[in-house]
């Protein structure tokens, strides 16, 4: 759907989409989806992170990316520097 200034509705759209349970009820090795450029998210790859990473770490790297600057989010360590366009 085009939007008054010629952008698209998925241009200011941010979604994540996932689960925290796989084969057992660990929190690692999550897989998620991110998408839509509501995010300032670099899109249009797949990333394998580092062991042990907290999955909030891309939560807050998506709050980063909404202009919302909180410290952090959940058990986050950090942004994911390779989700940030």
């Amino acid at each position: 759907m085009k939007e008054p200034d010629g952008s698209r509705l998925f241009d200011h759209t941010a979604l994540a989409y996932g689960s925290n349970i796989r084969t057992s009820h660990y929190l690692d090795n999550c897989p998620t989806i991110l998408a839509g450029g509501g995010a300032a998210l670099k899109l249009g790859q797949h990333l394998v992170l580092p062991p042990n990473t907290p999955l909030c770490n891309a939560w807050l790297t998506m709050l980063h990316g909404l202009g919302i600057q909180a410290e952090r989010h959940g058990d986050s360590s950090g942004v994911v520097k390779a989700l940030q366009a």
